[in-house]
């Protein structure tokens, strides 16, 4: 089934013509990531579980008239969710930076109402971000993180 989808693919790029756009090999490298087990980020896709909606999966046209053109060359796919699937309701455009923010690896810390990774603690306050990771390893709190301890 997977071949098949895959051979279909190629074949929905020669009727659109935009197989050379930057947004079709969005598409392509999202199906590659869940579909291809030879893919390299395979293993953090598709071996997870992430699939792509029956639009998108069977249709570039879909996807397009969903998601659009990037906003700039700095955007890609984005799933809000990274543990959820790709589709439009967790689906958008974002940055590098924005995107880094959304990892399942990150550390976010809540200090005065205020949700920050640690990374964008450290950008904000101008301290070292080995810094804070060293004291959310040490089992610190929050203020402890942000502010030093006392």
């Amino acid at each position: 089934d997977k071949e098949m989808v895959l051979r279909r693919q190629q074949e929905t790029g020669r009727r659109h013509g935009m197989r050379q756009s930057r947004v079709y090999g969005i598409w392509h490298g999202m199906k590659q990531r869940c579909l291809n087990p030879n893919a390299e980020e395979y293993k953090w896709y598709g071996a997870r579980g992430i699939t792509i909606c029956d639009a998108w999966l069977h249709s570039f046209e879909a996807f397009y008239a969903d998601m659009g053109d990037p906003p700039s060359d700095d955007h890609s796919i984005e799933r809000n969710d990274t543990n959820g699937h790709y589709e439009l309701s967790n689906c958008r455009w974002a940055t590098q930076l924005e995107q880094m923010n959304n990892t399942r690896v990150n550390v976010v810390i809540e200090h005065n109402g205020e949700k920050k990774t640690l990374a964008q603690w450290a950008r904000t306050l101008g301290i070292p971000r080995a810094t804070m990771y060293y004291r959310h390893r040490q089992g610190w709190s929050a203020s402890e993180i942000i502010q030093g301890k006392a």
